[in-house]
């Protein structure tokens, strides 16, 4: 019995150990398999993060990339009001209706607005292994924004790309039909405004506006009527679509602050006009003086814009015998490459179909003898600036822009009836052309196309309207 249980004991033992043995073995593998599938896991997860974050570089460059082509356009948008509209900037995609590849002059003036080719071809490389493409939509009918995307990505690549679009707009004199430093009484019943009335504020006491007509909008601006200091309904009532805002709280008009952020001063639209002067006396101005004849006999000039894009220019003057009398000398020249025309004396003028963008500068006074228009509105532009006071001559149809730096607009005759396109700024607001019939519109090209070196309004030419991430196309 001893040895049956001696044997019996080492078999248990044995057989025990060798459960042991195997319990350990398996243990052994299972954490083998294991610590290979943590392995397997941190190495996944490793890969992963390292491709996520050569994705996040790759990505972060092509938003950088868009970033910098906004900028680079904003900037030649601040040097340029209208670079848009004669110029292809050299990353943007073909512009087709008139085939213009990148970094080229645009001059089919038939064709305001374009179309772009099927895919962006066109990249600026900035130099970190990174690039970006423009695309622009001009501004056309209602709207008068500027819109940019540009698209950025590392060269040559076809994912990972990403885009910004800036939406922006021209903050100028033109925004406005009227800017007036005085009283301002738009009191005949038959006037008409379309478009947004502003009077500044007044150094001492308050300046008053009064609209006994009608204040509308249209499709491009409302009608509203601003006055800094109080809205007056002394010559009446206005009727239409206009909104009174004032800065009077005495008053039951809106308030003017949550239409017109900040107040406009009407001495700070002057100071950029001396561009004119500065302009128009430097190589492609027309700059000039009329002393001849006698001094006791007036001098002045009759200007004649062509639609073939010329201007004539009639000197005239007046020689003493037992009185006054005329003489003249003519010539037709091209319209000024700077954009700009100085005359020392009164300036007439004639009946006009304007091509190209000027402003004309007098240092007396401006009258208006006949019809103005433009060859292609939304092309050409004019700006006049009188040192004293417009007049109108007969009835007529007047599409400019207008800055009178001490007057005010005056009519000949009280019969006369102005169609008026365009915008004015007018020191004084006491003009006998308002004081009858009469419509004055704005013109909703001057949202982006002012007249050269006409004032834009506060600290930067172009205000960005919204700026956000798009979905990048190729």
């Amino acid at each position: 019995m001893s040895i049956l249980k001696s044997l019996s004991d080492r078999t248990n033992s044995r057989a025990l150990q060798n459960g042991q043995a195997g319990s350990t073995l398996i243990t052994v593998m299972m954490m083998g398999v294991t610590l290979s599938l943590v392995s397997t896991v941190l190495l996944t997860n490793t890969v992963f993060n390292v491709e996520r974050s050569a994705k996040s570089v790759e990505t972060g460059g092509a938003l950088q990339a868009a970033e910098a082509g906004i900028n680079d356009y904003l900037a030649k948008l601040s040097d340029d009001r209208t670079y848009w509209s004669h110029w292809v900037h050299e990353a943007e995609t073909t512009r087709t209706g008139g085939a213009m590849g990148p970094d080229r002059s645009w001059t089919d003036d038939a064709t305001p607005g374009w179309g772009y080719a099927t895919t962006k071809d066109s990249w600026k490389t900035l130099g970190n292994d990174y690039e970006y493409n423009i695309q622009v939509t001009p501004p056309a009918g209602a709207v008068t924004t500027v819109a940019i995307v540009a698209t950025g990505r590392r060269v040559d690549a076809t994912t990972g790309l990403k885009a910004v679009e800036a939406v922006v707009s021209v903050a100028t004199l033109g925004d406005f039909l009227m800017v007036v430093d005085d009283d301002l009484n738009l009191d005949h019943a038959s006037l008409a405004t379309v478009g947004k009335v502003y009077l500044t504020d007044a150094p001492t006491g308050t300046y008053d506006l009064c609209h006994d007509g009608t204040a509308n909008g249209n499709a491009y601006t409302t009608g509203n009527l601003y006055a800094e200091d109080r809205f007056v309904t002394g010559c009446g009532t206005h009727t239409g679509t206009g909104v009174a805002y004032d800065g009077d709280a005495a008053t039951t008009y809106a308030n003017l602050r949550t239409e017109v952020p900040t107040a406009i001063t009407f001495a700070s639209l002057l100071t950029p006009l001396d561009q004119i002067t500065v302009a128009a006396s430097a190589p492609g101005g027309i700059y000039r003086t009329n002393t001849s004849g006698s001094s006791s006999c007036a001098r002045s000039w009759d200007v004649t814009f062509n639609s073939n894009g010329t201007v004539t220019i009639v000197k005239k003057w007046g020689n003493w015998v037992f009185g006054c009398w005329s003489d003249s000398s003519t010539e037709t020249i091209a319209m000024p490459t700077t954009g700009a025309m100085w005359f020392d004396k009164k300036v007439t003028v004639l009946a006009s179909t304007v091509d190209g963008r000027v402003s004309l500068r007098s240092a007396e006074g401006i009258t208006i003898a006949g019809n103005i228009a433009y060859e292609a509105p939304g092309d050409d532009v004019l700006g006049l600036v009188a040192e004293t006071n417009f007049t109108l001559s007969g009835s007529r149809t007047v599409r400019a822009a207008l800055i009178s730096r001490t007057g005010s607009f005056n009519d000949t005759s009280s019969s006369d009836n102005i169609a008026f396109t365009g915008m004015m700024a007018l020191k004084d607001g006491g003009g006998t052309i308002f004081n009858q019939a009469g419509s004055f519109t704005w013109d909703s090209n001057l949202a982006t196309l002012p007249p050269p070196f006409f004032p834009s309004i506060g600290e930067t030419e172009y205000k960005v309207k919204t700026i956000r991430e798009v979905n990048p196309r190729l």
